[in-house]
């Protein structure tokens, strides 16, 4: 018997309105990025396969908009990607409070690869703003989680009650 297709469509266009609506709050709020948030929940959901085509798709539109050389939005999911693979060892992957350490790391992660790159580029950082961006990336990233986690679990169960 032939498994149905429906529900990987759904889920195809249930990212692609995700990544519609993240592209339009990036554009709202500079220096947030709103990907990351949707890569920690596929990563919860244990689907190597969804990960990697959401991480690549992120990746190229970081890279594609971005003002440093290619290679730190690479880093920067690649990075998260060991973190939360390594952090789900040691504490609950769907806990709160590992997603606030996860998102404290990043902020700092954040502003050291911001500031190598730059290094690298011989560009010019205001590092008061850099760090005030580091900050509010560190404080958005859970609460973007909890709303895109909470709706992807009612989606999921949705999907799979049909």
């Amino acid at each position: 018997m032939r498994k149905s297709r429906r529900p990987l469509f759904k889920n195809i266009f249930w990212w692609l309105g995700y990544t519609v609506a993240a592209i339009w709050m990036q554009f709202a709020i500079a220096g947030v990025d709103f990907f990351m948030p949707a890569v920690i929940c596929s990563m919860q959901e244990e689907n190597p396969r969804q990960t990697f085509w959401l991480v690549t798709m992120f990746a190229l539109i970081q890279e594609g908009t971005g003002a440093i050389a290619f290679g730190s939005s690479t880093l920067w999911y690649c990075s998260a990607l060991i973190l939360m693979y390594y952090g789900r060892w040691m504490f609950d992957a769907n806990n709160f409070f590992f997603i606030v350490l996860v998102s404290c790391a990043l902020g700092f992660w954040n502003l050291g690869l911001t500031m190598l790159m730059a290094n690298l580029q011989n560009f010019q950082v205001n590092f008061e703003l850099l760090v005030a961006d580091s900050c509010l990336l560190a404080g958005i990233i859970p609460l973007v989680w909890i709303i895109l986690y909470s709706l992807r679990q009612g989606y999921l169960r949705n999907v799979n009650a049909t």
